[in-house]
């Protein structure tokens, strides 16, 4: 689909303005995914706290305790995917999105190996993430990569608890299985 995708650490200040962009569509395609459940919705991003993370990308997620990744296909942004510390040496990996007309192309998964080898490199032994219970392409991603099915690792409300499937593996473990999943040239192998 692309003849090149960059994946691009520590954006500067044009960069973060596309990530920002990616976000929000990222919080809409949400809305689309669990129409019916805003509430919901409402509830996992906090209008203040997500416009506070949003004009903070660079703080929230800055290095070397974290990391914020911007994926561009032939230049365009097309997704983005970050980690940040949760305690010793624990990361959470956070808003994966790959915009849905480029979805099936390998960019989750190029996205996944660079910042599991990123949080490696820094130190993390562990990564952490969630997924929601309609977020079934990237619940089939985690399975694929062998993540480990865990209880929450945050305090949450029953729902979430009843319904958000959360999951663990090892840095080096991610990359490789990520690594393992694209040909040559990066893309998905058959």
């Amino acid at each position: 689909m692309f003849s090149a995708l960059d994946l691009i650490d520590a954006p500067d200040a044009d960069e973060l303005a596309q990530v920002v962009r990616l976000l929000r569509a990222y919080r809409q395609w949400l809305r689309r995914r669990y129409k019916g459940m805003n509430d919901i919705v409402r509830s996992l991003f906090d209008p203040l706290a997500w416009e506070d993370e949003l004009d903070n990308l660079a703080t929230h997620y800055a290095s070397p305790n974290a990391a914020l990744l911007l994926a561009r296909g032939d230049g365009v942004p097309v997704g983005c995917v970050a980690f940040r510390p949760l305690e010793g040496d624990v990361c959470e990996m956070k808003r994966l999105f790959v915009h849905p007309q480029y979805q099936g192309h390998g960019v989750a998964l190029r996205m996944i190996e660079r910042l599991a080898t990123i949080a490696g490199h820094r130190g993390y032994n562990v990564v952490r993430l969630e997924t929601g219970p309609r977020q079934t392409e990237a619940q089939a991603l985690y399975v694929r990569l062998e993540l480990k099915r865990i209880d929450p690792y945050y305090a949450c409300s029953p729902w979430s608890r009843e319904n958000v499937l959360f999951y663990e593996g090892t840095p080096d473990g991610i990359a490789a299985r990520a690594g393992a999943r694209l040909d040559a040239r990066g893309r998905v192998a058959a």
